[in-house]
């Protein structure tokens, strides 16, 4: 303000003395014969009447501009470098984006007073040494030690108030799934916003027993929560075996097959084989020759729920049966028997139509090479004199 004003009397001199010569002027034509004093007298009023002038019309554009009164006030605002991750909410006095977990010595790397010469923080708190969700963020004007702002804190997945999740917040959201508490309910005289917040995981506007699903998952620490958008975040997918299958089902990940199901497997069946690690976010996808049954050959898919996003993809390879029909029967003789005597190639890697898994599949007595041995005990298989081990490949005799 001081710099301002002295620009403005600076720039009222210069007026000034630019103006003389005009008001010399106006004052010989209005006065022609008037003697030397009194001109001089008349150039000082009309300079007068100049200043006054130009002084009132810049008051008037100062006064626009500028309200001296006007007081920054204190506010809280993001940290630099998170303004895109923490969200203050002042429709309705609430902010996330902060931390699971995080320390009141680290709020600072998350929020700051906009100004800390004029406002500072103060929190109310459930626990003295962490931030919990429903504690409370307060700016402070340093001066009048007026609260400013007050905000609550949103922890996502911290239902229970004590800054982490753990079973407390599992049962305080299956009781409110079960209708036991109503602290949901925006009519109940119980309703809690943020807590609400923090317990909607699956975002539906209500708490059912799927957000009860999603808090035991962060409990059990298989999944986690954006702290800045609320949403869960997907686990990585997989296609897994089946509790009590890890020692029969092989999932080979470089060559994307799986063998070790069963010949002529039924496709509402394939459960009990394998599975997807989180089926709340990952469903299982065929892509099949016959609907009614798993053949080699076929795809077996692991996609994102949300996304519909093809996540893992495997052919599988069921020993013997090299037709991709499901089963063993004279169709797989007689594609092993035109392999072995050179009339079709796809055992050859060097081939355009190599294909790795028949190859597998038909490759029966294991010397990488499909010969009349392996016919021999395809037609064995077919007939039902020998079987083979699904797991390993071998024959079981």
């Amino acid at each position: 303000m001081k710099k301002l004003i002295a620009i403005i009397l600076t720039v009222t001199l210069v007026f000034s003395c630019a103006a003389i010569p005009a008001c010399a002027a106006e004052a010989q034509e209005s006065s022609p014969s008037t003697s030397y004093f009194e001109t001089i007298g008349n150039i000082f009023k009309i300079a007068i009447k100049y200043v006054y002038n130009f002084i009132a019309g810049v008051s008037n554009l100062i006064e626009d501009i500028v309200t001296p009164d006007e007081k920054v006030k204190p506010a809280l605002v993001a940290q630099d470098g998170k303004e895109d991750t923490v969200v203050i909410d002042r429709k309705n006095n609430v902010i996330y984006g902060l931390k699971l977990g995080l320390r009141i010595e680290n709020v600072g790397d998350f929020v700051k007073v906009n100004d800390d010469e004029i406002g500072k923080l103060t929190f109310v708190q459930r626990f003295g040494n962490r931030i919990s969700c429903g504690d409370t963020i307060n700016v402070i004007d340093k001066e009048t030690n007026e609260v400013i702002e007050s905000f609550t804190v949103v922890i996502f997945s911290d239902v229970y108030n004590n800054g982490t999740c753990n079973v407390m917040d599992q049962i305080y959201v299956e009781h409110e799934a079960e209708g036991k508490t109503s602290w949901s309910d925006p009519k109940s005289p119980d309703y809690c916003y943020w807590r609400t917040l923090a317990a909607d995981l699956d975002k539906d506007g209500v708490i059912t027993d799927n957000d009860a699903l999603l808090i035991l998952m962060c409990v059990m620490g298989q999944i986690d929560v954006d702290q800045t958008t609320g949403k869960v975040i997907t686990p990585d997918l997989r296609l897994t075996p089946k509790n009590g299958k890890e020692d029969t089902v092989v999932i080979d990940r470089e060559n994307n097959i799986i063998y070790g199901l069963k010949l002529g497997l039924r496709i509402e069946n394939i459960g009990d084989f394998v599975k997807v690690n989180y089926s709340y976010f990952g469903k299982l996808d065929f892509v099949q020759r016959f609907d009614n049954r798993i053949s080699s050959g076929d795809k077996i898919n692991v996609v994102d729920k949300e996304t519909n996003e093809v996540i893992e993809s495997f052919t599988v390879v069921i020993f013997s049966d090299v037709y991709n029909n499901g089963t063993c029967n004279v169709m797989d003789q007689i594609y092993v028997e035109r392999e072995a005597e050179g009339k079709t190639s796809w055992s050859d890697p060097k081939s355009p139509d190599y294909c790795y898994w028949r190859t597998l599949a038909a490759d029966l007595d294991k010397d990488g090479v499909i010969t009349d041995n392996d016919v021999i005990l395809i037609t064995q298989c077919n007939l039902g004199s020998i079987d083979v081990n699904q797991t390993t490949g071998e024959i079981i005799k």
